[in-house]
């Protein structure tokens, strides 16, 4: 990626003996998310998160892995052909 200002980063992986075996399930990842408090704070933008907007988004999914990227500043890079 270009983008190139701070930004904020939640993860899911799965246990290290198996994350090179199994495919993280998207729905189960925003899930946990949604279920533990830091990590919705930073989704929905609210507790410490609160006066923090977030104008760029990036995820990936790859594995035993899936991770969100939070950017405050917005992506004005041109998307991929």
């Amino acid at each position: 990626s270009n983008y190139k200002f701070n930004g904020f980063e939640i993860s899911f992986g799965y246990a290290q003996n198996v994350r090179k075996t199994m495919t993280v399930n998207p729905t189960v990842a925003v899930n946990s998310w949604k279920n533990s408090e830091g990590h919705n704070n930073v989704i929905i933008q609210q507790g410490a998160f609160k006066n923090t907007p977030m104008k760029a988004m990036g995820v990936g999914v790859y594995k035993g892995y899936a991770c969100v990227w939070f950017g405050q500043q917005a992506d004005t890079y041109p998307a991929p052909a």
